[in-house]
């Protein structure tokens, strides 16, 4: 399954926005820096879809 996402890195808390332009908005604390931010969205997703 394909998920389009929009991240955005150095957010105040971790949390699953909104649909924007047919893609999930997805909010991390974790800093754009040697994949900690994809690896947080990740984990924010797989928490969340279980």
């Amino acid at each position: 399954m394909k998920l389009p996402v929009k991240v955005v890195p150095g957010s105040s808390r971790d949390c699953i926005a909104e649909w924007l332009d047919g893609r999930l908005k997805v909010r991390v604390q974790a800093k754009p820096e040697k994949g900690r931010a994809n690896a947080a969205v990740e984990k924010l997703l797989a928490k969340t879809l279980k």
